[in-house]
């Protein structure tokens, strides 16, 4: 899933959440069902997966309508979420040299991808900028979800506040955090020729499986 943060300043929100809604559509179009479906994305593209969640439970005029659901997807996997465009949570200063990306750089960021938000979609793009009741019926579009981290990385406390939020409206839901991880972990193993390991690893396989099979 590409992410919004590799595809600005050129193409703004929501041109990112265009492009995932079309492809969720196209699949459902073309007979896939709904239990075969597993959503992830990692850093923005788990914020990405959110926003697929926001469209489909508060529907967005500025683009395409959400394909109708006959039964939740079987899943969303979120890998170390970027859900928030503050860098005010402790974690930010706690894990500024252990994270491989420092605090300043998660501070740029925003200024990314800001350029086609506007109020009224805040919460669309920045999960966590969203009230509770926002995400009520997210069961209804994931089954299930899974979410990983790093202990050392910046953005932990609000990942931990987006799986809390998840949590309290999907019931089957699973945070793991990587012991000394940092952003992205799981993945950054497999660039360095290390991976298939790992507690996230782990989860990411058995979650996947669970989610296949159904149970």
């Amino acid at each position: 899933m590409a992410s919004h943060l590799a595809l600005s300043p050129d193409s703004p929100f929501p041109v990112q959440l265009r492009q995932v809604n079309a492809a969720l559509s196209h699949l459902l179009d073309k007979g896939v069902s709904p239990k075969n479906i597993v959503i992830g994305g990692d850093s923005a593209g788990g914020n990405l997966v959110l926003q697929l969640a926001s469209h489909i439970l508060h529907p967005l005029t500025s683009i395409p309508p959400p394909p109708a659901l006959s039964q939740a997807l079987a899943g969303a996997i979120l890998i170390s979420p970027w859900c928030s465009y503050n860098v005010d949570a402790p974690s930010y200063s706690r894990n500024d040299t252990k994270d491989m990306i420092p605090k300043r750089t998660y501070a740029f960021f925003p200024s990314l991808v800001k350029g086609g938000l506007t109020p009224e979609l805040q919460h669309h793009c920045e999960p966590l900028s969203a009230p509770a009741s926002w995400w009520k019926g997210l069961d209804g579009v994931y089954a299930r979800a899974l979410i990983t981290a790093g202990e050392y990385e910046c953005p932990l406390d609000h990942i931990i506040e987006t799986s809390t939020m998840i949590s309290q409206n999907v019931q089957d839901t699973v945070t793991m955090v990587e012991p000394g991880g940092m952003h992205e972990e799981v993945i950054i193993k497999f660039a360095t020729g290390n991976g298939g390991s790992g507690k996230d690893y782990d989860g990411i396989v058995g979650f996947l499986s669970r989610a296949i099979q159904g149970s």
